[in-house]
């Protein structure tokens, strides 16, 4: 709910708004069968020879595949948000103050849920009942503050600054990630098919390789909500009665993020101190040509296992993002038969550590640039038709040329997150892109009410075939695109308006 009251003083008016929401989140996942079909079986074969087979088991109670059948999806997670507000537009001369803040209260938790007891091959569970866990909970304030002043007197220039802190939703995910009832409860073991009929039958399974039965992703009892900063600042100015421009700078954060669920919390980069050579193939991608070169990395000691465990643990991470924006545009109101804007922006983008947290071969904060262009108009032509042409400039992503590293990459050693970069972050861009398209359309009076309005659409009139993503990994494959622009389209519609 909200309400809004307003108060006229000697000292200016207020506009003072306040509210509040609840919002309650759910999730649920399961499955009938994820390993071959309804057995719940799945062989696997290694160069025609058989590998491993997988028993899969049921998280689901009920036959899926609609949105009604949610209930029977047996892992389940929740998160409960309770939120107040109030903030207070004062107008004061050539001023005006928004001030206001926000509480926001985050629950994330468990439901009581069931796991269904069920064996298949080798896997078996029984029947269990997990009572309602409370996972965390976040209380947060957030104030934010605006001020508008007008420069000249006149409402004709300016100037606009803007701060706000904002707190991230988690979601269900976070509580969810640590759920021990996971949805995909498997085990896989070696497989020999002894009798070669393609089919696994009991005893032909010989060493267990992973079992995934039950939830071992654990939630960091300290862990706290992740949150941005946003500042800004704007000079608005008004040219003619239609026409005005506007600038600004953006400044927003992005801190105490929150680990992804592969994130081996107590294996950190600090852990990966076994030095060993792996060989980059170059440009080309093809071992023993003139562009190979040796990259000295380092691993992470396999006998140090007890001393640095594996276990993944949702928790906050030393991981930050910061963007710079400078943001112009300009605007014409319809008059003399057109209107228009133009605007672009350029941002700079630095984040740490890299898109491998965990990687020690690629340390440090990365640096990346973006930038934009958007050209509108509308003009009413001769006979009726209003032609409306969008000219629209985007700047490719930076990009590394990335090595896959084995996992194992010398006796006694292994590597966590196993791609690092072979070159700087913003070493490469992916294409410009470029794209000019235009409507044109005319509406027929039918009746007094009825109209029929006809156009025209010509997309990438250009013909632009800028490659929208590149294939970065190091090999045969390197700078491939894997999308590209959808090349000139023409297309032509009708709408009926009563």
């Amino acid at each position: 709910f909200a309400s809004t009251y307003f108060l006229d003083t000697g000292k200016g008016n207020h506009t003072v708004k306040f509210g509040a929401e609840l919002l309650k989140e759910q999730s649920w996942e399961g499955y009938e069968s994820r390993r071959g079909g309804s057995s719940n079986i799945e062989v696997r074969y290694n160069n025609t020879a058989p590998d491993r087979v997988i028993f899969g088991l049921p998280t689901a109670t009920c036959e899926v595949g609609s949105l009604a059948a949610h209930s029977c999806l047996t892992s389940r997670a929740a998160l409960d948000q309770l939120g107040f507000f109030v903030n207070d537009t004062w107008s004061i001369g050539k001023a005006s103050i928004n001030a206001g803040l926000r509480y926001d209260r985050y629950k994330g938790w468990l439901p009581e849920q069931e796991q269904i007891g069920a064996t298949v091959g080798r896997a078996s569970v029984p029947a269990f009942t997990y009572a309602e866990t409370d996972m965390f909970t976040w209380n947060v304030f957030a104030p934010r503050i605006g001020v508008v002043y007008d420069l000249t007197g006149d409402g004709k220039t300016v100037v606009k600054g803007n701060y706000g802190l904002y707190w991230h939703n988690p979601g269900a995910g976070v509580a969810g990630n640590a759920n021990p009832n996971i949805a995909d409860k498997s085990s896989t073991w070696s497989w020999n098919d002894a009798n070669r009929d393609k089919r696994w039958q009991p005893g032909e399974e010989t060493t267990v390789i992973t079992e995934s039965l039950a939830g071992t992703i654990q939630l960091d009892p300290d862990i706290s909500a992740p949150y941005t900063h946003e500042a800004s600042g704007w000079l608005e100015r008004q040219i003619t009665d239609t026409m005005g421009v506007r600038a600004g700078f953006v400044y927003k954060t992005e801190d105490n993020l929150i680990t992804p669920n592969n994130y081996q919390t107590l294996r950190g980069p600090e852990a990966y101190t076994a030095p060993f050579t792996f060989i980059d193939n170059g440009l080309d991608g093809v071992r023993g040509t003139a562009d190979d070169r040796n990259v000295s990395m380092l691993g992470f000691p396999t006998a140090n296992a007890a001393q640095f465990p594996a276990t993944i643990i949702v928790s906050n991470v030393p991981q930050y993002a910061r963007y710079k924006t400078v943001e112009a545009s300009m605007n014409k109101r319809y008059g003399n038969k057109w209107s228009g804007s133009l605007g672009g922006n350029y941002t700079m983008l630095k984040d740490f550590p890299n898109n491998y947290p965990q990687n020690p071969n690629n340390p440090g904060a990365e640096d990346r640039s973006t930038w934009s262009f958007k050209a509108t108009a509308s003009y009413d032509a001769a006979w009726g038709i209003r032609l409306s042409p969008v000219l629209r400039h985007q700047s490719g992503v930076n990009f590394a040329r990335t090595l896959s590293i084995p996992a194992s990459p010398a006796a006694g050693i292994s590597v966590s997150g196993a791609t690092a970069y072979a070159e700087p972050a913003n070493a490469n861009r992916e294409d410009n892109i470029t794209v000019f398209d235009i409507r044109a359309e005319k509406n027929f009076s039918m009746t007094t009410r009825l109209r029929l309005r006809t156009y025209l659409d010509l997309f990438n009139i250009t013909n632009s075939h800028a490659s929208e993503t590149i294939s970065r990994p190091t090999g045969p494959q390197y700078l491939k695109p894997t999308a590209i622009l959808a090349p000139f389209t023409a297309r032509v519609g009708f709408r009926v308006l009563f």
